[in-house]
C-alpha cells in the first residue's frame, strides 16, 4: 500500500533544497569575490613594489648623474685652477725674476759717508754689510723684455757728495703687469766703516730688507713705505724709525739705544727680541704683536684689531707698558717674577691678561 505524503512536506522539502542551492550559489560568488578581492590585492601589491622600484631607480639614476656632474666639475675646476696657477707664477716669475735687465753698479771708497738716502718709486732694496772696503751700490732696472725698459721714463742712479752722504734713486713709471717696469737696489756697506751711518729712504711700492751685524752699530733708520714691506734684522742703532700706510712692519734680533718707533695705518706689525729704551707702536687698523720685547717703556696703539704683547720686561727694575685698543681684542702674556706697571683699555671688545 502506498501512504500517501502530505503537501506541507513536500513543500518544505522544495524549499530546503532551493535553500541550499542559493547557499551554495552564495557560497560560489563569496568565493569568486574573494578570489577577484585577492587577485586585485596581488596586482596592487606587485604595482606598490614597481612604483618602489621605479622610485629607487629613479633616486639611484639622479644621484648617480649628481655625483658624475659633480666630479666633472671638480675635475674641470681642478685642472682650471692648475693652468691658471701655473700661468700666473710663470707670468710673475718671468715679471720679477726677468733676465733681461739694465745693471748699474758703482764702488765708492769714501769713509767721510755719514747718510746713505734711497729713493725708489717701485722695487725692492736691500741694505747688508759686507767685509770688503769700498760702499757697493747696484741698482738693477728690471722688466719683462728690453723693449718696456724706456730710458727717457726710468731714472736710475746715485749721486755722492763727498765726505757727506750717498744718496741713490730709482725713478719708473707706475707698476703694472704688463710691462713690470720696477728697480732693485742693493747695497753693500764695509764691516769696518769708520763713520755712524744714517740710512733713510722712502719706497711708493715695494719691499726693504735691512740686515746688520751685532757688531757694527748704525746712527739712525728712517725708513717710510707706502705700500708693501719693511723688514730690519740684526741691527744695533740710536734710533729706528719705521711706517707704511698699507703693509707689513717686521723687527727681529735689534738693539735700538733710544727711541723705537713704528707706525702703520693698516696692516700688521710683528716685533721679536727687541732691546729698547722706549717703544711706540701704533696702528690704525690690524694687529700689533710684540714677543719677548725688552724696553723701559712701552706703548702699543690700535683702533681696531688685536694687541698682543707677549713676555715683556724692562731694562731696569720695572717696565712701565701701555696697551690701548679702541676697538678690538687686547692679549697681554707675562712672567709674574718680574715687575710691571701696566696698563690695558679698550672701548669695545675684550682684554685678556695671564701674569
Amino acid at each position: 500500500m502506498s501512504e500517501d505524503i502530505p503537501l506541507n512536506v513536500v513543500y518544505q522539502r522544495v524549499e530546503v533544497e532551493d535553500e541550499v542551492v542559493e547557499k551554495k550559489d552564495t557560497l560560489e560568488e563569496e568565493k569568486e569575490v574573494s578570489l577577484e578581492v585577492s587577485k586585485s590585492d596581488d596586482c596592487e601589491e606587485k604595482k606598490e613594489k614597481c612604483k618602489k622600484k621605479w622610485r629607487r631607480g629613479v633616486c639611484y639614476r639622479t644621484c648617480a648623474c649628481f655625483g658624475m656632474f659633480t666630479a666633472m666639475m671638480i675635475l674641470i675646476n681642478a685642472i682650471v685652477i692648475s693652468s691658471l696657477s701655473i700661468r700666473m707664477y710663470m707670468s710673475l716669475n718671468q715679471c720679477f725674476h726677468s733676465k733681461e735687465n739694465v745693471l748699474k753698479e758703482a764702488k765708492i771708497h769714501d769713509n767721510g759717508i755719514d747718510r746713505i738716502n734711497i729713493d725708489v718709486v717701485s722695487g725692492f732694496v736691500h741694505v747688508k754689510f759686507h767685509e770688503k772696503n769700498d760702499i757697493i751700490v747696484r741698482i738693477w732696472n728690471n722688466a719683462r723684455t728690453k723693449a718696456y725698459i724706456n730710458e727717457e721714463t726710468f731714472d736710475s742712479g746715485y749721486s755722492h757728495v763727498v765726505n757727506s752722504s750717498l744718496n741713490i734713486h730709482a725713478i719708473t713709471p707706475a707698476f703694472n703687469f704688463k710691462s713690470c717696469e720696477h728697480s732693485s737696489i742693493e747695497v753693500l756697506i764695509p764691516e769696518n766703516h769708520p763713520k755712524l751711518l744714517t740710512i733713510s729712504g722712502k719706497v711708493k711700492l715695494g719691499m726693504v730688507k735691512i740686515e746688520g751685524l751685532y757688531q757694527k752699530s748704525v746712527s739712525n733708520i728712517d725708513f717710510t713705505v707706502e705700500v708693501g714691506k719693511i723688514k730690519v734684522h740684526n741691527i744695533v742703532s740710536k734710533s729706528l724709525s719705521l711706517s707704511t700706510e698699507l703693509g707689513v712692519i717686521k723687527v727681529a734680533d735689534t738693539i735700538i739705544s733710544h727711541d723705537t718707533k713704528l707706525q702703520s695705518h693698516t696692516g700688521l706689525i710683528k716685533t721679536r727680541d727687541l732691546f729698547t729704551k722706549t717703544l711706540t707702536s701704533v696702528n690704525q687698523i690690524g694687529c700689533s704683536m710684540h714677543s719677548y720685547l725688552v724696553a723701559d717703556d712701552a706703548k702699543v696703539e690700535t683702533k681696531f684689531g688685536y694687541s698682543k704683547v707677549y713676555r715683556a720686561s724692562s731694562l731696569g727694575k720695572e717696565i712701565d707698558l701701555q696697551i690701548n685698543t679702541e676697538y678690538g681684542k687686547s692679549t697681554l702674556v707675562s712672567d709674574s717674577k718680574k715687575k710691571y706697571r701696566f696698563q690695558t683699555r679698550n672701548k669695545q671688545g675684550k682684554i685678556k691678561s695671564y701674569l
